[in-house]
Formats: structure tokens, C-alpha cells, sequence
């Protein structure tokens, strides 16, 4: 692959390790404090490639997925809530 390359497909885990005790979307959710309508809509809104709601438990690949989307979608409502006003203005 060269530097002008944008294939993304060598960064895709094609096989996935069977977890032992596969986590469920909700729990992953509530341990990044993340609200799990906001997961959910995360879907409906084409950030997250799975729905959430459809599954029991999550394979590696949706448990990555899940926590770096949930992890970013975190942290800005985090920064959305406790920044003063003037603060979020100067983001946009």
C-alpha cells in the first residue's frame, strides 16, 4: 500500500476471536456512560454500521466500534455540559 492509497480495508478485522463472555451492547454503553438511546440513534443515524437493540451480545469487531463511536459521542456531551457557553461558541 502506498501513500497516496485510501483503501481502508487492510485496517478491517475480517476474523474474529470468539469471546468467552461477549459483552452486551447495554453493558458497554453504561460503562462509557453513554446513554443507550443515544446508542441507538447512533445507528438510525448511520455512525454505527449495527444495530444495537438487535443484539444480544457484541463480537470484537461491534465492541470496537461501539466503544471509539460511544467513547467520542461521550466526551462531547461532557464537554457540551460542563464548558461555560462562551467556550462551546469558540468551538464552532
Amino acid at each position: 500500500m502506498n501513500a497516496d492509497s485510501h483503501d481502508i480495508s487492510g485496517a478491517r478485522i475480517h476474523d474474529c476471536q470468539e469471546l468467552m463472555f461477549p459483552p452486551k451492547p447495554r453493558e458497554v454503553c453504561e460503562g462509557l456512560g453513554l446513554n443507550w438511546w443515544a446508542a441507538v440513534k447512533l445507528f438510525t443515524d448511520g455512525w454505527l454500521s449495527f444495530n444495537p437493540e438487535a443484539l444480544p451480545a457484541l463480537d470484537e469487531r461491534q465492541e470496537v466500534e461501539l466503544r471509539f463511536v460511544g467513547a467520542l459521542v461521550s466526551l462531547l456531551e461532557r464537554e457540551m455540559f460542563t464548558q461555560p457557553k462562551n467556550h462551546i461558541n469558540s468551538l464552532f
